[in-house]
């Protein structure tokens, strides 16, 4: 699908609101002190657990110090066994305008993305429509990388290089949105060197989910947008939830990220290219997607076992990858399953610690990397010491 849409005329319609543009937040401006934040997601029989209503008041305390001295600015959903036990909404959706966050607002989700677009193929994987040891050369016959697997791509060792590297030397429509066909195009034609075989070692690039989400396409005949709206999205009600396109400006929750200047973060030609990024969501939608998966009625717990098992071990590490998913070996050698995402001003972080059913989500609209820190989160609410490390 070759869409070209110049970034000059996209980003003037889509922020018809930049004459502000000498507008910008300081930490000790009066207004970005105000907090804004959501209900408390305890049910009226919860709500008189003490031990829940102080989690509750505890977590709130500590995002409102966040907010004030660190300049976070985002959502949170923290879950205890299957429930919602907090959820906060700290700060601007946009900036210029002063709309306030909700939990339904949405960000983008950077790498958290991969989750989604792994889930994708390992769903059609399911229903018998590819195998993760199919090459790519099955889907793309002039793909240039011979013996490069699904699988190779999902856990990131299949030694390709990054596009977003590579794509610089040969794109020369800088004004241009790049899409995900651009990309297959560039390497069929320029073949940039690969860095290393596949199968031989872990080296995270973006290039992979690229590739993934175009074989998504391939196979099922529909843009990624529409697959992930039809077989995801819509059938677990995630309602704020959608892949970038030029259209999507429209949603009434977006949200705009912006610098620790105050300024609007803006686009650059690679916003077209999605799978690696591009998926939009709310901490709301990315709970009910983490509810299904425990459940498994997206893919199965087989399949599940299979995407959380760690695929990588050239060098001695507690942290791995496996199928879509980042893993941090904890003390008791079992796993925190996650993954977190920069990309402009957004910083996202989705952990699910499987072992005592606890999941942390936490996005955010402004260029800080505090959204990664919730070892304080689990403290209040477990009493763990969970092994973190902030991978974008």
């Amino acid at each position: 699908m070759k869409y070209i849409y110049r970034l000059g005329l996209f980003t003037s319609t889509l922020f018809i609101f930049l004459w502000f543009s000498s507008y910008t937040f300081s930490p000790k401006k009066k207004d970005s002190g105000k907090l804004f934040y959501t209900e408390t997601s305890l049910s009226p029989a919860d709500s008189i657990n003490p031990a829940y209503q102080w989690i509750y008041l505890k977590l709130d305390s500590i995002y409102k110090s966040k907010q004030q001295l660190n300049n976070f600015n985002g959502c949170v959903l923290v879950a205890k066994n299957g429930k919602p036990i907090f959820k906060g909404a700290y700060g601007y959706a946009n900036f210029y305008t002063k709309d306030t966050l909700t939990t339904a607002s949405t960000f983008q989700l950077a790498s958290v993305s991969k989750t989604l677009t792994a889930t994708a193929i390992l769903m059609l994987k399911e229903r018998g429509y590819l195998s993760l040891a199919d090459s790519v050369q099955q889907y793309f016959p002039l793909f240039p990388y011979h013996g490069v697997t699904i699988q190779d791509l999902l856990s990131h060792r299949s030694g390709l290089p990054n596009y977003l590297a590579f794509c610089t030397s040969y794109w020369k429509e800088k004004d241009m949105l790049l899409t995900n066909w651009h990309v297959m195009n560039i390497m069929e034609t320029h073949k940039p060197k690969a860095i290393g075989k596949p199968h031989s070692f872990f080296s995270y690039s973006n290039t992979n989910y690229v590739v993934l989400a175009s074989i998504i396409e391939k196979v099922s005949g529909m843009s990624f947008k529409d697959f992930m709206q039809i077989n995801i999205f819509q059938p677990l009600g995630m309602r704020n939830s959608w892949v970038f396109d030029y259209n999507y400006s429209a949603n009434p929750n977006l949200t705009y990220g912006f610098t620790k200047k105050g300024v609007i973060d803006q686009f650059t030609m690679f916003d077209g290219v999605v799978g690696d990024k591009g998926i939009y969501s709310s901490v709301e939608d990315l709970f009910i997607f983490d509810q299904a998966l425990y459940s498994g009625v997206i893919i199965n717990q087989n399949t599940q076992n299979d995407a959380y098992t760690p695929l990588s071990f050239e060098k001695p590490s507690r942290k791995n990858y496996g199928l879509g998913w980042r893993m941090m070996q904890q003390p008791d050698n079992s796993y925190l399953t996650y993954h977190n995402g920069w990309w402009h001003s957004y910083h996202t972080l989705f952990h699910r610690h499987r072992q005592s059913n606890t999941t942390i989500i936490v996005l955010s609209n402004v260029h800080d990397r505090i959204a990664y820190e919730v070892n304080d989160v689990y403290a209040v609410v477990y009493g763990l010491d969970v092994l973190l490390e902030a991978d974008d």
